[in-house]
C-alpha cells in the first residue's frame, strides 16, 4: 500500500537507496533522490520536480542519504 502523500526516505546506505529508487521507477512510481553521488544539476532537478508537485502525487517518493 502506498501512502497518499509525498514520502521522504532517509537512508545511510547510498547503494540500497539507489536500488530502491530504480525499483520504484521501473514500476512507474514517481521517485527521486538527492545524494552525494549526484551532480548539482541532478539534485536541482529533483528539487524542481518536488517543488512542481511531480513528487507529491500519491505515488511520489523522495529519498535522501545522510552522507
Amino acid at each position: 500500500m502506498l501512502l497518499p502523500h509525498l514520502t521522504l526516505v532517509v537512508s545511510p546506505l547510498l547503494a540500497l537507496m539507489q536500488d530502491q529508487l530504480a525499483f520504484l521507477q521501473r514500476h512507474g512510481i514517481s521517485a527521486g533522490s538527492i545524494d552525494s553521488a549526484q551532480s548539482r544539476d541532478d539534485a536541482a532537478d529533483v528539487m524542481a520536480r518536488a517543488k512542481s508537485g511531480e513528487l507529491e502525487d500519491p505515488d511520489g517518493v523522495r529519498g535522501a542519504a545522510e552522507e
